[in-house]
């Protein structure tokens, strides 16, 4: 792929470059998450061209000027170029995730052996403003079969998270090192399945322990929320947890993977709110007043007792009902 071929593409209008701010906060955001999952993480223009280059400099020891536009293409080992650039011409011309394995130079040694990913990412309207390339060290494959794939597409919708991967054959569960964080245990902790009920608040804990057979048995996503508290210092946290099953050929699960993070700050503000809604539903029960509310559809949402004694009915076959 070389620069003629896209003489086009380096004129592209300002419109570009003004989606050029999203995509680069995407990037950022992204690229937190490839110390735990990925071993390098780039972002590229629709048409393949450098857009995000940190990550991508301290892994292969390319500089900024030399990956830009089309030159990180030169990092590959050169037997692998042209087998690369058809293949990327293709995933770029059809839009599709795709990967290839390929040697690519890396900083601190010669070329090793990469799985390169490249995902698609789409505007509101379905056009794609950039891709994202993540790259495999296939000398840590094992590490990877841990924290890889399915991790990457729940990484996607979530934000600062842990990932945690638990092999439901050899009953073996990984925590990522920000995960083990966010349940306030050091990093060299050896967890289990066990470990983590002993760490959630015990009255959570029978609740958490069905929902993830429910799950599992029914081939349901694992959406829940929790309490967990910290050893250290016994303080509790609001976590919440996001999880997909793997499963055999004859349907049997056999791996389950997820995300968690910390929602104790959104816990409080509500628990905040619905402590002010009581304090103002008290007020409104002793009004001699009646007072009642209704939604855009005239229908009752709340009346008070004054209310129901105009009414002659009692709230609980008034609420939901016309005023008319």
């Amino acid at each position: 792929m070389n620069e003629s071929t896209h003489s086009s593409a380096d004129t592209a209008d300002s419109s570009e470059h003004q989606r050029s701010g999203a995509t680069s906060d995407q990037g950022a955001r992204l690229a937190s998450l490839a110390q735990e999952v990925w071993d390098v993480l780039w972002l590229l223009t629709p048409d393949g061209r450098m857009q995000v280059v940190e990550r991508w400099s301290t892994f292969t020891g390319q500089t900024a000027t030399e990956a830009a536009n089309y030159g990180w293409l030169t990092a590959l080992h050169p037997d692998d170029r042209e087998p690369f650039e058809l293949w990327l011409q293709a995933v770029l011309r059809h839009g599709v995730r795709d990967e290839i394995e390929c040697r690519l130079q890396q900083a601190q040694t010669a070329h090793g052996l990469m799985r390169v990913q490249l995902v698609p990412q789409f505007t509101d309207d379905g056009s794609i403003e950039a891709w994202l390339a993540c790259g495999f060290d296939m000398s840590k494959q094992q590490q990877h079969k841990v924290f890889g794939t399915e991790h990457f597409q729940l990484a996607m919708e979530y934000g600062d998270i842990g990932f945690w991967d638990w092999d439901l054959v050899r009953n073996q569960l990984v925590w990522s090192a920000q995960c083990k964080s966010i349940f306030g245990v050091p990093i060299s902790t050896k967890v289990s399945y066990p470990f983590l009920m002993q760490l959630l608040h015990p009255a959570d804990r029978d609740r958490v322990n069905n929902e993830v057979a429910h799950i599992l048995e029914h081939h349901l996503e694992y959406n829940t929320e929790f309490r967990t508290i910290w050893p250290d210092d016994q303080s509790v946290h609001w976590l919440a947890s996001h999880g997909r099953a793997l499963y055999d050929i004859e349907g049997k699960p056999i791996r389950l993977v997820g995300v968690v993070y910390d929602i104790t700050d959104l816990k409080r503000v509500q628990e905040s709110t619905n402590a002010t809604m009581r304090q103002v539903s008290q007020l409104l029960e002793t009004l001699p007043d009646t007072f009642v509310h209704l939604d855009k559809q005239w229908a009752y949402t709340y009346i008070n007792s004054a209310a129901e004694r105009v009414i002659g009915k009692p709230r609980e076959q008034v609420l939901g009902h016309s005023f008319f």
